[in-house]
């Protein structure tokens, strides 16, 4: 099987015309031996009487056993030979007399389904006019890459139609087929939204049971092309579509784009910051827009109050995963999308909790002086090492992180993106394992993309007790109450600058 496998055309011709020397070889060795015995049978009458006295068997036995032991050696040697080529020679590579050249080796099964599932593809309507026709279309483009596979697995492959069937490629033949809105016809759940805009989605391969796709993301920067792992198929429940944008449709100009991870019953926490750091749209300047992440909530009453909520201020996204702390990193990569898709003309991208303090003063003076694209910046933590005691908060188990230092990576409590990073890093969160530490999460893919965070020395991941010369250049500051907000916001502008 793996000779047949590896047999190519060449080898083949090499050992039909090796097989027709020997067959000479043997031909011209019967053909001696032979007149050698023809020979001896022309001696005198008496011994010409004996050799016709007993059966020709016999004779050439017998002479062959007497005188020619080595011809005969020979002979069943070059036979040996020749019946050894004859089975190494697949019974396909064997031109029948009457056969002319193409029909010498038949089409596989296999081959004539592809070339012809092929046709009918072709000869389709590809329209999105039709939604009936466009489940056809990609149920062909199913079949179609279901023949190409079982037939590049198949055994009866061989190398006169390997050239053929590499000429059809299943990514290029499904990437002819239109995308329908909703895949009911073949029960796939429309998670492919996620790469509008910025990138070219694909079929790449349907399985025979239950229809699952392998998403393929072709990045605008990358020539390489990897399948989706950790595809991001949740949909806004609440979305705020103009916030970087006037009433007329003109993007503002935004200099800075402000996420707050946050969760339904931290209602005073979001007002708070309404009322105090996240107050401000315009610094030195430059325009902010601040927002804050939810996921669902199984409670009625609480989705209720956030609606309203909603209603009244317009700074709320949601998306209808659960919100649960394993999930945080669900809320960052919608924060991310949401910034490529909604925003992507704002500068910087910032990531922070509802229990943090920010100092939009200071970090519009940092940005102002900072690179405006590949940069990423915070708290950095060089060279952390995983928590394995499955009891702590941050557990992480060998199979989900085999590895013993985690990537350089920026504290969840406050980190900024240029913009053009966090679409990258969307794109990357698609191809990368999911992890529920965000900030590991979003370093994975940092360090996928080789962009090296930067360390922030005003970015602070835990409580600092507030003074005017400690909050003179301070970025961020961690696990600040609403009541410290206030006390905080009311205390600061009053003292005058730095």
């Amino acid at each position: 099987m793996f000779f047949e496998q590896q047999l190519n055309q060449a080898s083949v011709m090499k050992l039909q015309k090796l097989f027709l020397i020997l067959t000479f070889a043997v031909a011209l060795s019967c053909f001696a031996f032979v007149a050698y015995v023809s020979s001896r049978g022309h001696g005198s009458g008496a011994s010409r009487h004996r050799t016709n006295a007993k059966p020709m068997r016999y004779k050439l036995g017998a002479i062959a056993s007497a005188k020619n032991i080595s011809i005969k050696k020979q002979v069943h040697k070059l036979i040996g030979k020749l019946k050894d080529i004859r089975e190494r020679i697949p019974s396909k590579f064997i031109k029948s007399k009457k056969a002319n050249r193409k029909d010498a080796v038949p089409r596989p099964p296999e081959i004539v389904n592809v070339l012809q599932t092929h046709k009918k593809t072709q000869a389709s309507s590809l329209t999105r006019t039709n939604p009936r026709g466009r489940s056809n279309d990609v149920r062909n483009a199913k079949n179609t890459i279901l023949n190409l596979k079982s037939a590049r697995n198949s055994p009866n492959i061989y190398s006169p139609y390997a050239n053929e069937l590499s000429r059809f490629d299943p990514v290029k033949e499904a990437s002819k087929v239109s995308i329908p809105s909703k895949l009911t016809a073949l029960n796939i759940p429309n998670r492919l939204e996620e790469t509008k805009g910025f990138s070219t989605v694909h079929i790449g391969e349907m399985h025979n049971t239950n229809l699952e796709t392998s998403v393929i993301l072709s990045s605008p920067d990358r020539d390489d092309t990897r399948r989706v792992i950790n595809p991001h198929g949740y949909k806004l429940l609440m979305d705020e579509p103009q916030a970087c944008y006037d009433a007329t449709g003109t993007p503002k100009e935004v200099f800075l784009l402000v996420f707050i991870a946050t969760i339904h019953a931290h209602t005073e926490q979001r007002q708070a910051i309404r009322e105090t750091w996240g107050s401000p749209r315009e610094v030195m300047g430059k325009k902010i827009v601040t927002l804050f992440l939810l996921a669902q909530n199984q409670y009625v009453n609480l989705q209720q109050q956030v609606e309203e909520e909603s209603n009244k201020h317009h700074d709320i996204l949601q998306e209808d995963f659960q919100d649960t702390y394993k999930n945080l990193t669900l809320k960052t990569i919608m924060a991310m999308k949401w910034a490529s898709t909604h925003c992507p003309h704002a500068s910087y991208v910032m990531k922070t909790d509802d229990d943090s303090y920010v100092s939009y003063d200071n970090l519009v003076k940092h940005l102002t002086r900072s690179p405006s694209i590949n940069y990423a910046v915070g708290r950095l933590f060089p060279s952390a090492a995983p928590f394995r005691n499955p009891s702590n908060k941050w557990y992480v188990s060998k199979e989900t992180y085999p590895r013993d230092i985690y990537p350089p990576f920026l504290a969840g409590t406050g980190y900024v993106l240029s913009t053009d990073v966090a679409g990258k890093v969307f794109q990357m969160s698609l191809r990368t394992k999911y992890i529920h530490l965000e900030d590991i999460f979003v370093a994975l893919c940092l360090e996928s993309l080789h962009i090296i965070p930067v360390k922030g020395e005003e970015f602070h991941n835990f409580y600092i007790e507030y003074s005017r010369s400690r909050y003179c250049n301070l970025i961020t500051s961690h696990q600040i109450s609403p009541l410290q907000m206030r006390r905080i916001w009311s205390s600061h502008p009053d003292q005058g600058p730095c």
